[in-house]
């Protein structure tokens, strides 16, 4: 990440067009991920989310609070699992549709 935004500025215009997409044909209903550590120096998910926890936050706002959890927001959905990765390299995060945000506004 470059101050927060993805390097591929398409990104999170690819992943909301695919969600939506697939989630109007039946074929999905939630978003799905394995942030994982990379020894890269970039920013990834992962880093935000222990970023955040660090900061005070739980593990649902900390994940809302990630590239992948802004784009989710954006679909209305919200966080409902967080589970560590057998490898201890990572973790499984589960996006799922928010009822209260169904109309586009928290309620």
């Amino acid at each position: 990440m470059i101050n927060g935004r993805h390097p591929d500025m398409r990104a999170g215009y690819m992943v909301r067009t695919a969600y939506t997409r697939y989630c109007d044909e039946g074929l999905v209903n939630r978003l799905q991920g394995q942030w994982v550590d990379e020894d890269d120096g970039m920013l990834t998910n992962l880093n935000e989310f222990k970023t955040n926890i660090a900061a005070g936050m739980d593990v649902l706002t900390a994940a809302e609070n990630t590239w992948t959890g802004r784009q989710a927001y954006e679909l209305r959905l919200r966080p409902v699992s967080i589970l560590e990765l057998e490898s201890g390299r990572g973790v499984q995060v589960t996006f799922k549709p928010d009822v209260m945000l169904k109309y586009g506004r928290k309620v």
